[in-house]
């Protein structure tokens, strides 16, 4: 840091100081002018300006004020308080287009885990489909199981199980559960069940 130009070494710092990571080490790229942007954003902190295209390809113009950057294994997420929903929410950073700082400085507001708001969004929150499973296993076994990134969890009825909200399709899913080494049931959709119930099908005549 000490031979960087003072410019160069202000970014460096804010990437490094606003940068979380989630569940793996390995750093997705990215067009590093958009990271270094909504780093010095998030470090100031600034008010932030970009358009945004969402999964449906909707494009929309936002203001925000940029709290944390997190990437996980493939994508890196602003995580932003979006004064125009004045909510907090979570942008892709390979999403985010025509991004400008603003100028106008802003003390953060009471501010939630980034990573895990990061979390359930890819866990449940952006699928249109959920599903409530019951895991026959304690929470803390189940959380070495079931990764943040795939299922939220939550205590069961008693000691020994667990509740977990998945995200996805219904394929996916029940491809997902029978891979568990544990017994499970699925509680909601019936989609999902039934989709469980004709794996284990094929997986029985297939596979004798």
């Amino acid at each position: 840091d000490r031979v960087l130009p003072a410019q160069l070494r202000e970014q460096v710092a804010a990437l490094r100081s606003v940068t979380v990571g989630l569940g793996r080490s390995d750093i997705p790229s990215a067009d590093v002018d958009a990271l270094v942007s909504t780093a010095l954003a998030c470090s100031r902190p600034e008010r932030l300006r970009f358009t945004y295209t969402d999964a449906s390809d909707n494009v929309t113009e936002r203001l925000s004020e940029p709290y944390r950057l997190v990437f996980t294994q493939r994508s890196w997420y602003l995580v932003a308080f979006d004064t125009g929903r004045d909510d907090w929410r979570t942008f892709r950073v390979d999403r985010m287009a025509e991004i400008r700082l603003t100028g106008a400085r802003f003390v953060h507001r009471a501010s939630p885990d980034a990573a895990e708001m990061v979390a359930k969004g890819m866990a449940v929150y952006g699928h249109t489909l959920q599903a409530r499973i019951l895991l026959y296993l304690p929470i803390d076994a189940a959380r070495r199981v079931v990764a943040r990134t795939i299922g939220m969890l939550e205590p069961g009825a008693d000691v020994n199980t667990t509740i977990a909200r998945i995200g996805g399709d219904a394929d996916w899913i029940a491809r997902y559960l029978v891979g568990l080494e544990c017994r499970f049931e699925v509680l909601e959709p019936d989609a999902v069940r039934t989709e469980v119930r004709e794996l284990a099908e094929r997986i029985a005549r297939d596979h004798v």
